[in-house]
């Protein structure tokens, strides 16, 4: 029987160390290898209701950091690796660790944004925290739970070609993300349909960006 969460769990009585837990997920998500299954949602971004819920503030994002796992409810999409969620009543920006999506003034870039939007928006899912970014930002790996099993976010973005992994932050989970980008690109899936992509933070380089 395949293993699935209990959302409801305490992180104290969660035995495995983040580092654990995360490593376990993102390989259960590679396995899974295959496109995010569709939100059962039926709101898409443009008709989804103003969040009234106060930003949390840095003291409050850095406890969500101390958490083992936590979980949380997409209520915005602002582009390819970049939401907003709900998470302990407050509203956390959050950055998606592990990928790098392009830019909106890049080409695919409202692509990638459109993608993630209609999968994860409205969605409660798993929230793995691993940073901070200079930007306030909660860096986290975010995980769907359904009855086949586990699934990342992040490597599914990859897989379905709206995204890079991150190689500058990725360690000993590098291979997932490579494995999914490289299907894409062979496949010509996403931004791979075109020749000449340019990752990101090349992109950046060129033109900078205001976050």
């Amino acid at each position: 029987m395949a293993w699935k969460p209990n959302l409801s769990w305490a992180p104290n009585a969660f035995v495995l160390g983040a580092t654990a837990l995360l490593a376990m997920l993102t390989v259960l998500g590679a396995l899974a290898i295959r496109p995010m299954q569709e939100s059962i949602s039926t709101h898409d971004e443009t008709t989804a209701a103003e969040s009234a819920l106060q930003s949390a503030t840095p003291t409050e994002v850095r406890t969500i950091i101390e958490k083992q796992f936590t979980t949380g409810v997409v209520t915005r999409v602002v582009d390819g690796d970049t939401l907003e969620m709900e998470i302990d009543g407050k509203r956390v920006n959050v950055r998606l660790f592990g990928i790098d999506a392009p830019e909106m003034s890049q080409p695919f870039g409202h692509e990638s944004k459109d993608f993630l939007a209609r999968r994860i928006l409205n969605e409660e899912l798993i929230v793995i925290p691993r940073d901070i970014d200079r930007y306030n930002r909660l860096v986290a790996g975010l995980y769907r739970s359904s009855d086949k099993g586990i699934s990342s976010i992040s490597i599914g973005m990859a897989y379905e070609g709206f995204g890079w992994a991150y190689r500058e932050y990725l360690k000993e989970e590098l291979e997932f993300y490579l494995l999914s980008e490289t299907d894409a690109k062979k496949h010509k899936r996403g931004l791979w349909v075109a020749d000449g992509a340019v990752p990101p933070w090349e992109w950046r380089k060129q033109k900078p960006v205001s976050q």
